[in-house]
């Protein structure tokens, strides 16, 4: 596409919200997209990084990262910060397209 826009038709979202400046990100999509589809596990439900919503966040940050300092908060799916209007569960399609044997 030639054409740049800061508004969208469709906008698809993958993956959880860890950190504050993705929640701002997030909200500007919102803003801009007539639909907001969460597009995959993750963006649908947290995902399989919700698991670390069970541990306290300063254990998760030292175990995770140990002396790297990162802003990371619980994992949350889209529809905890915006209106989500569809879904799409599942792990979302790969980037790299396979190759089929013969």
């Amino acid at each position: 596409m030639t054409e740049r826009s800061d508004e969208f038709e469709i906008a698809f979202v993958e993956g959880s919200v860890t950190r504050s400046d993705e929640v701002e990100r997030l909200k500007k999509i919102r803003e801009r997209a007539k639909v907001l589809v969460a597009f995959g596990s993750c963006a649908c439900f947290g995902g399989v990084n919700q698991l670390k919503n069970r541990f306290s966040n300063e254990w998760t940050k030292k175990e995770v990262y140990g002396e790297h300092a990162i802003e990371t908060d619980v994992a949350r799916p889209l529809e905890d910060i915006v209106k989500v209007d569809l879904r799409i569960f599942g792990c979302p399609v790969k980037k790299k397209r396979s190759k089929k044997s013969s």
